[in-house]
C-alpha cells in the first residue's frame, strides 16, 4: 500500500483516483504516519523529501471488522470503507518549508461485497500539485505553444480534465503538424498544406488522417495512427465527457503527445545531421 500513497502524493493530481490492495489495507492507517515522499521544496529550489505528519493514529480505536480486518473507525453506518484526512508534510531537508494536504481512501461498494473496491485520492493541496513539464517537449515547442502547455499542466494539476484537453487540443492543432513539415519534403509539405486549406471545422481530422502517411517509420511502424488518435482523444474528451471522465484520459493525451513531438524532433535533428555531413 504505501507505494500506491506515495504514487498519488508524487504523480497524481487532485481526484485522479489509484486502486489500492485491499489486503495490505489491514495495517492501515498507521503506515501512513512519517510516510516519505518526493516533492519540490520552494525554499531549497530543488526536490526533496516530504514526510506526512498526523495524528490520526491517536484519535482511532484498534477494533477490527472481523471479514475484512478494515478498523471499525473508517466503516460507516451502511458499510463503505471511508478515511479523510488533512496532513502536513514538512521537507526533510530545510524543516521549514510543508506541504499540506487532504488524501482521502474509500471503497466503492459496502465492505460485505467481496466485489468492493478501494480508491486513493487527493482532495486538497498546497501548494498546488504541478505537473512536471517536460524540458525536451518544452525545446520543440514554440513560445506559445510553451504557454499552452504550461496552462494545460495547471489544469491537469487542479482536476480540470476538459480544459486541460481544450489547451492539449491547441497545441495539436498549431504545433504537431508545424514540427511534421519540418520532417517531411518539400512536396509533401505543399500537399499537407492544400489538405489543411481543403478542411476546416469538423472536416480537420482528414487533415490529420492524411498527416499519417507522412510520419517518419519508427512512428508508422506502431500501426495506431499517432497523430489522428491525439485528434480523436481530444474530441471525444472535450464533447462527450465529464471533467472526471476526460481526467482518466489526460495522462493517455500528454504522454501521446509527448512522444510524438519528441519522435518527430528526433527525426528532425537526424535529418538535419545527416544532410551536413552530405554537403
Amino acid at each position: 500500500m504505501p507505494n500506491l500513497i506515495v504514487e498519488v502524493l508524487e504523480r497524481f493530481p487532485l481526484y485522479q483516483k489509484a486502486e489500492l490492495d485491499k489486503e495490505e489495507l489491514i495495517f492501515f492507517p498507521s503506515g501512513l504516519h512519517e510516510l516519505g515522499f518526493n516533492c519540490f521544496c520552494k525554499r531549497c529550489d530543488i526536490e526533496t523529501t516530504h514526510k506526512l505528519v498526523s495524528e490520526l493514529r491517536f484519535r482511532i480505536s484498534v477494533e477490527k471488522h472481523p471479514e475484512t480486518g478494515y478498523l471499525m473507525d473508517l466503516i460507516d453506518n451502511d458499510g463503505f470503507f471511508e478515511f479523510q484526512e488533512y496532513f502536513k508534510a514538512p521537507c526533510q531537508k530545510c524543516r521549514f518549508e510543508y506541504i499540506t494536504l487532504s488524501l482521502r481512501v474509500f471503497s466503492d461498494k459496502s465492505i460485505n461485497k467481496p466485489e468492493h473496491k478501494i480508491f486513493a485520492l487527493k482532495t486538497g493541496q498546497y501548494p498546488p500539485f504541478n505537473n512536471k513539464l517536460n524540458p525536451d517537449v518544452l525545446k520543440v515547442l514554440s513560445k506559445e505553444g510553451r504557454k499552452l502547455y504550461q496552462k494545460a499542466m495547471n489544469l491537469y494539476g487542479n482536476a480540470y480534465g476538459i480544459g486541460c484537453m481544450v489547451y492539449l487540443r491547441r497545441i495539436v492543432e498549431e504545433e504537431v503538424l508545424l514540427v511534421l513539415k519540418n520532417v517531411i519534403t518539400k512536396e509533401q509539405s505543399e500537399v499537407l498544406e492544400e489538405i489543411e486549406n481543403q478542411h476546416k471545422g469538423i472536416e480537420k481530422k482528414k487533415v490529420y488522417e492524411f498527416a499519417n502517411s507522412l510520419i517518419p517509420e519508427t512512428m508508422a511502424s506502431l500501426g495506431n495512427n499517432p497523430i489522428s488518435k491525439l485528434w480523436d482523444i481530444s474530441s471525444t474528451a472535450i464533447h462527450s465527457m465529464t471533467d472526471e471522465e476526460s481526467m482518466e484520459k489526460c495522462s493517455d493525451m500528454i504522454a501521446l503527445l509527448n512522444f510524438v513531438l519528441l519522435q518527430l524532433q528526433a527525426e528532425n535533428q537526424s535529418y538535419k545531421e545527416i544532410k551536413r555531413i552530405l554537403k
